[in-house]
């Protein structure tokens, strides 16, 4: 069983750092992950989905997730 969860955030400063585990990173728009999609180089389809639910507004807070372990 897999779950996954997509947080919302907000750039509030500093710079984007390439590492040793991310040799790449850039920021893209809605309208690029868009054109990404249609042409199949996602690495998921819950990446589109994520961001148009978050465009719509569709959210669930944090506290309403509960954890049990047994």
């Amino acid at each position: 069983m897999w779950f996954l969860f997509v947080f919302k955030s907000e750039i509030v400063g500093g710079k984007l750092t390439i590492t040793k585990e991310a040799m790449d990173v850039r920021w893209f728009s809605f309208k690029e992950i868009k054109e990404l999609s249609k042409k199949g180089l996602l690495v998921g389809s819950y990446i589109l989905k994520a961001l148009e639910d978050c465009k719509k507004g569709k959210k669930t807070p944090l506290n309403s997730i509960t954890i049990l372990e047994d």
